[in-house]
């Protein structure tokens, strides 16, 4: 039989859910499960092997290489898209609480903690936006006089 979970959410205990499902709720390390095939009553995800590769809401990234040449991963619900260059994550319209893998997807972080993401992200969008714009004025010509 498939093990059942549960996930305490507002004080309300909602499920069952299986892992696949559970997965993809976007549930934290910092979540209440209970399974109750276990009989180990409500615990951390990150205290239930299963679960221990979720994200932790507290973890923060800082690169030791530059996030210029970092491929990065983007993960919505079960879905993980990517690889990504930082032109293409930059594009993606990236909010501080979607959840980035940098250069693999064995470990995630919400991007509101990866140093120095935003501030590159938005360097991109600028430059991006100064390109477009040069495309779109008219040429000037040359007038006789």
């Amino acid at each position: 039989m498939e093990k059942e979970y549960y996930i305490k959410m507002n004080n309300e205990d909602r499920g069952p859910y299986s892992l696949k499902e559970l997965c993809s709720l976007g549930i934290l390390k910092n979540t209440f499960v209970s399974v109750p095939q276990d009989n180990t009553g409500w615990r951390m995800a990150k205290d239930i092997l299963e679960l221990q590769g979720i994200p932790d809401p507290t973890e923060y990234y800082v690169s030791m290489t530059p996030l210029e040449t970092s491929r990065f991963f983007l993960r919505e619900g079960n879905e993980i898209r990517g690889p990504y260059t930082i032109e293409e994550f930059a594009i993606l319209d990236i909010q501080e609480m979607d959840l980035v893998g940098i250069n693999d997807t064995s470990k995630w972080y919400f991007a509101k903690n990866v140093a120095g993401l935003q501030q590159l992200l938005n360097d991109y969008i600028e430059r991006f936006q100064q390109q477009v714009d040069l495309q779109d004025r008219p040429l000037e010509t040359p007038t006789n006089q």
